[in-house]
């Protein structure tokens, strides 16, 4: 396999204070990798960088073999699509609209939709369940609805690279069911090389290739959901006990939060 993205001594700052600290790490074609980590560690950072919407202070990011800030904003959206964490939408666009513009990177010089863009997105809509949805405002479906019709933006693109920052933040847990499994599918099914951003540890171990944990913008350890879910490892990263169970055959993360109640005082 060959490298879909890769960083090699990586630094990015926030106001003069480090967010990302000379990060090396690379993401094969095909494969989907979670950044996780605690608050502040450079998860988003990372996925920014990589998106090269931030150009990194020092060190190289490339795409597919090439620096990320030799490659047009245009052409860049052809090859990597982005699922943010929260996306605003002032005006009352239908699913159908907010789809299409996914399509942009791929448009003519006047800007205007072709058969092929209206049927690639369709097609979007139609793997994520989102169609029977094509004619309602955005503003009127659930959360989980909406998260759906971002990702399904994020397919028209047809790029060949995902990146998702945090996709199940404050969904349900049916609806973080319906995200994950989606995604899942799709990186499966699609080839698609997909890197998440995520604070929920059992996700992002249930996802996952492989996983990247950082800490004070730092690489802590990386690799296989159970070289990184592991009680010793976690507990330093995140200054906290925890306890591992398998679950389905993976790591699963709870705190032990007896223990911590204890050292605050609040057990007896």
């Amino acid at each position: 396999m060959s490298n879909a993205l890769k960083a090699t001594r990586v630094s990015f700052a926030y106001n003069g204070k480090d967010a990302v600290a000379l990060v090396s790490v690379s993401i094969e074609r095909g494969e989907f990798v979670s950044f996780i980590g605690p608050n502040g560690s450079g998860k988003t950072t990372l996925l920014r960088l990589f998106s090269g919407v931030l150009a990194p202070r020092t060190g190289r990011v490339e795409i597919f073999g090439r620096d990320v800030r030799s490659v047009g904003r245009r052409e860049m959206a052809r090859i990597v699509a982005v699922v943010p964490q929260e996306t605003a939408t002032v005006f009352p666009f239908t699913v159908e609209e907010i789809v299409l513009m996914g399509r942009f990177p791929h448009l003519g010089p006047y800007g205007f939709e072709g058969d092929s863009d209206v049927a690639a997105a369709r097609d979007a809509m139609r793997v994520t369940d989102t169609l029977e949805f094509a004619d309602r405002h955005i503003q009127d479906l659930s959360g989980g609805e909406r998260q759906r019709v971002i990702v399904a933006r994020a397919l028209a693109q047809e790029a060949e690279v995902l990146l998702l920052d945090e996709p199940t933040a404050f969904l349900d847990i049916k609806h973080q069911a319906e995200i994950a499994a989606l995604v899942k599918s799709l990186s499966a099914e699609r080839g698609l090389t997909v890197v998440m951003a995520s604070h929920d540890l059992n996700l992002a171990s249930a996802l996952s290739h492989r996983l990247v944990l950082l800490k004070s913008g730092s690489v802590f350890a990386e690799g296989p959901s159970d070289d990184v879910i592991r009680e010793d490892v976690l507990s330093r990263a995140y200054e906290t006990e925890v306890s591992i169970v398998k679950v389905e055959g993976r790591p699963h993360v709870a705190p032990r939060l007896w223990t911590y109640a204890k050292r605050n005082g609040e057990g007896k």
